[in-house]
């Protein structure tokens, strides 16, 4: 168990952010996000100014990176201090892949707070869904919501519904925030970049929370 701590982080001679927090859990945070990132590890790394070895590395416990190296991943991961707790939390909102069941239900269950949310999956009201991939909005209440891609025909999307539990099924949207939610979604798997930041400026064009507010009234 870490001790106690105080984290400053700098860039030159700016101090960019202090954070307080009793347990350093900022690495466990990031293994199930990773694996659920879409996109290549390498971009991740490159994104954070690191290399994949170091990546791969410090995910592993094997190295140390730089403060400034662990401002720059939590930053681009949407990892920040949940000051309830005293410890780092998912905070997104994200783009995600459902690539391995295990971690998809960890990040599902670190993002809706242990399952405060209704998750839907999202379908056109006209003409036909992208044959590829399946979009879920995961709507956590007081949050920001959250999508999750899944390929069509693996097997944890056959089960999704299982992993994201309260799955309330899909909804009918306007075929246009459809669009919008797959390139957004595309642009996200390009560049890690415009994942966090993607998402958020989805929402400034979309309240996709309002789909389903029913659903805790």
């Amino acid at each position: 168990m870490a001790s106690p701590a105080i984290r400053v982080i700098k860039e030159g001679p700016k101090v960019m952010k202090e954070w307080y927090f009793k347990f350093d859990n900022g690495r466990e945070v990031m293994k199930p996000l990773l694996k659920c990132w879409p996109g290549k590890l390498v971009d991740v790394a490159k994104a954070a100014g690191i290399t994949l070895k170091a990546l791969h590395d410090y995910m592993q416990g094997k190295v140390q990176l730089s403060q400034e190296e662990v401002y720059r991943l939590d930053n681009l991961l949407g990892i920040d201090l949940d000051d309830r707790i005293g410890e780092f939390a998912a905070v997104g909102p994200y783009i995600l892949v459902a690539s391995q069941k295990r971690a998809l239900e960890d990040v599902y269950c670190a993002i809706s707070h242990g399952g405060d949310a209704s998750p839907y999956e999202i379908v056109p009201n006209a003409g036909p869904a992208e044959p590829s991939w399946r979009y879920f909005v995961v709507n956590t209440c007081g949050e920001d919501p959250s999508v999750v891609m899944a390929a069509r025909g693996e097997k944890v999307t056959d089960i999704i519904d299982d992993i994201l539990f309260n799955y309330s099924g899909s909804i009918a949207i306007d075929r246009s925030m459809y669009l919008d939610v797959i390139r957004t979604c595309a642009a996200a798997s390009a560049d890690p970049n415009a994942n966090v930041q993607g998402m958020k400026a989805l929402l400034t064009r979309h309240d996709l929370t309002d789909l389903r507010d029913a659903m805790y009234y």
